[in-house]
């Protein structure tokens, strides 16, 4: 596929944030492409973001009423009458046109009284904006742009992204009632802003300190929502009061406040358990894994960790589950694999890997084929719609045959190494 095609795609298609495989495979490949694909995600994503202006706004209700306080003046209509002779030959002109019309009905009616009656013809669909994705998905295709990120800048914007997210989320949820998802939501954003977004930011280089305002916007925003919708949640303002607490103290800390150096780090254990939440646990601390570490093969592994809890959450579903929600899942554990863990396995070079890399290659090529298989076995116990779509889901994967020793495409140009965000010791659990 070509550059070209690709760019046109970005342009035309109207769900660009779900990629086809054949498009998937070339942004693999192209770092310029991937990187044009990037700031789209994040064009649409901020976009989205955007609150619609206000109904109810002063200067609009103003010149309403302005409007309708203007009497209707109009000045009476010119005639213009046509000369003699011409009104003449209009009037010779109409009759023609009549009498053409009655024939042409008259043969219609006389032809419809030998032919059977048709159909009533049904309405023609009118086209609707596709429907917003879970949240599990969209935070799943943030942890890929960190496992595909060149470097820090980019790894900041998906965590700003992810916390959006997850921000957008809580609110929803205190608008529904259900404060125990308010509270597990807004110790899951505290995680990403102040284990991810604070330490990244902090780390920036000079050339990636332009990122920094956007971040900054967004925390204020998150800040400003909540505390309104305290006022209209008051049974969720407790862990509402979190999440705003969390936006101020990053702002600070961003700011350069010299109290605030790091915000305090979150409980390791949620507020409440919420099984419905394992597999959005399982991506925000994986994702936060990702962060800073420049060893493919571990970040492959933090990939096929991810994979792993998809397969568990397709292989429960059994009999119960949903075509269009098992196909969903079956795409998702496709680009799992294909984009978070196959593509940097194939930056492992085996010449140069120790045995600990290897090791942690070997391991997570095979969390992620045993993730595969599992849904594969399972196969039959689901509905044969959901067995379909699955099926096609995973026909996109990638085989997993690992490269022989001294061949391949070996390291290729250095990557910006991001940098590790200091005060996490590698390897810290979820």
């Amino acid at each position: 596929m070509k550059c070209r095609a690709v760019r046109a795609w970005m342009l035309t298609d109207e769900t660009p944030q779900r990629p086809p495989p054949r498009l998937r495979r070339h942004l693999q490949r192209c770092p310029r492409c991937r990187k044009r694909y990037g700031r789209l995600v994040r064009l649409i994503h901020e976009v989205q973001e955007v609150p619609l202006p206000s109904t109810d706004c002063p200067a609009r209700m103003q010149l309403l009423e302005r409007l309708a306080a203007v009497p209707s003046s109009a000045p009476p209509p010119v005639i213009l009458r046509p000369p003699r002779r011409v009104a003449f030959v209009g009037r010779w002109v109409a009759a023609a046109v009549l009498l053409l019309t009655i024939g042409t009905g008259l043969l219609v009616l006389n032809r419809k009284r030998n032919d059977p009656p048709q159909p009533w013809p049904s309405p023609a669909p009118t086209a609707t904006a596709p429907a917003e994705r879970p949240l599990e998905d969209r935070v799943l295709q943030q942890h890929l742009r960190l496992a595909e990120a060149d470097g820090p800048t980019e790894q900041l914007d998906a965590l700003a992204s992810m916390a959006a997210d997850l921000r957008t989320e809580s609110l929803r949820a205190a608008r529904r009632g259900a404060d125990k998802d308010v509270a597990y939501l807004a110790w899951l954003h505290a995680r990403v802003v102040e284990e991810g977004i604070v330490p990244s930011a902090v780390g920036l280089s000079a050339e990636g300190k332009d990122s920094l305002p956007r971040v900054l916007a967004q925390l204020r925003r998150t800040e400003a929502e909540v505390r309104e919708a305290r006022k209209a949640s008051p049974k969720a303002s407790g862990p509402l009061e979190v999440l705003e607490e969390t936006a101020r103290e990053a702002i600070r800390a961003l700011e350069g406040d010299p109290a605030v150096r790091r915000p305090a780090r979150p409980s390791e254990k949620p507020p409440v358990e919420l099984a419905s939440r394992d597999l959005l646990r399982v991506l925000v601390a994986e994702s936060l894994l990702v962060v800073g570490e420049d060893d493919p093969a571990r970040r492959a592994g933090h990939s096929s960790r991810v994979a792993d809890s998809l397969a568990r959450a397709l292989v429960a579903k059994g009999e119960a589950a949903d075509p269009k929600e098992a196909a969903r899942l079956g795409e998702n554990l496709s680009d799992v694999v294909n984009r978070g863990v196959m593509s940097n396995l194939e930056q492992v070079d085996p010449e140069d890997a120790d045995e600990e890399q290897k090791e942690e290659a070997a391991q997570a090529r095979k969390r992620a084929g045993e993730a595969v298989a599992a849904v594969k076995r399972n196969l039959l116990q689901l509905p044969e719609a959901a067995r379909h779509g699955l099926e096609r889901a995973l026909e996109n994967k990638r085989p997993d045959k690992p490269r022989e020793h001294g061949k391949g495409k070996g390291k290729g140009p250095r990557k910006e190494k991001p940098r590790k965000p200091p005060g996490r010791p590698h390897g810290q659990g979820h």
